[in-house]
């Protein structure tokens, strides 16, 4: 596993830059280093966390745009990984309303779903995520942000089902 060391700059709360190590007794000597040897100013960064580096796989037909989570405010922008992990759904007509067919779908099997890997967090659709919600690993776009006319355009944050 993999392990991030994360600095905030304390001026604005952004996330400033990320150092990736291969141990976390790595990152975390690194991290002391930093914080015994380096002064910081107003307005320069510091060591937030030492956290696992993840792997994010999106299991989505679209990029995910994540809007000002990445250093200095960037966005950051997963791709689509070419595979989409879909929920059939199955449909009972219940009634009409005004001739207006009123059904009850029922959310089915999902595919195209890998398994769990370590070190791995995929992106999914919400109907994938509810139809396994046992799965610690899965996230969806969270807190969506629209352009002037109304399109979404990225989220603000990863969630959990």
């Amino acid at each position: 596993m993999m392990y991030d060391v994360v600095y905030l700059e304390s001026r604005n709360g952004n996330v400033a830059a990320i150092d990736t190590f291969d141990s976390y007794d790595s990152a975390y000597y690194y991290a002391a280093m930093e914080c015994e040897w380096e002064y910081y100013a107003p307005g320069e960064s510091y060591v937030l966390a030492i956290q696992p580096h993840y792997t994010f796989v999106n299991l989505t037909p679209h990029e995910i745009r994540v809007i000002g989570a990445g250093p200095s405010g960037s966005d950051v922008i997963i791709p689509a990984s070419g595979t989409v992990a879909r929920c059939e759904s199955k449909r009972t007509v219940m009634g009409y309303v005004n001739s207006i067919p009123i059904n009850r779908t029922v959310m089915g099997e999902v595919y195209g779903l890998p398994e769990a890997v370590e070190g791995v967090i995929y992106l999914v659709s919400r109907p994938v995520a509810e139809a396994a919600a046992d799965r610690e690993d899965l996230l969806i776009p969270d807190e969506s942000v629209r352009n002037e006319k109304g399109v979404i355009i990225g989220c603000k944050a990863l969630a959990h089902i």
